[in-house]
């Protein structure tokens, strides 16, 4: 096991564990509400030996950053968040593992991204409201990406 700091587009740094493992598959292990990355620590090991893993702090989690006075904490966000760690730590094939508030925004990704996911595992999750009539997945995709746009203008 493997521990990082990585910074994100969001400003901010999150903590992740990464267990190495073969080929192109990685395992993201995303926690619940008042947890954090090393609650995976009995599962990763097992799932390595089937790919990378990694489970990161979420944001006002753990050994991650969190927002400061006036802040607030919007699954959108760490929808973001968990874009980015993917887009920087990921391998070409992704399954995804949510528990609890981890699989709602896991499944808020799914829906996102549903390209990058070779699977998704919901543990408790209830994931996102049914907004296919709203076109849902593809507002969230068009928000992160906006999102991403203004904030690397500065």
């Amino acid at each position: 096991m493997q521990s990082r700091k990585l910074p994100l587009a969001t400003g901010l740094t999150y903590h992740v564990l990464e267990w190495d493992g073969p080929g192109d598959l990685t395992f993201v292990l995303v926690h619940g509400f008042s947890d954090l990355g090393y609650g995976w620590s009995e599962v990763a090991p097992r799932l390595a030996q089937h790919g990378h893993v990694i489970a990161p702090d979420l944001r006002g989690h753990g050994d991650s950053d969190w927002i400061g006075p006036g802040g607030y904490y919007h699954f959108m966000d760490y929808v973001a968040d968990l874009d980015d760690v993917i887009a920087q730590l990921a391998r070409r094939r992704v399954v995804l593992v949510g528990h609890s508030m981890g699989g709602s925004v896991s499944s808020y990704y799914a829906g996102t991204r549903p390209a990058r996911l070779a699977g998704l595992v919901l543990l408790e999750g209830l994931g996102p409201p049914d907004m296919a009539a709203l076109d849902g997945p593809t507002r969230a995709a068009m928000w992160i990406d906006a999102w991403r746009t203004a904030r690397a203008k500065g």
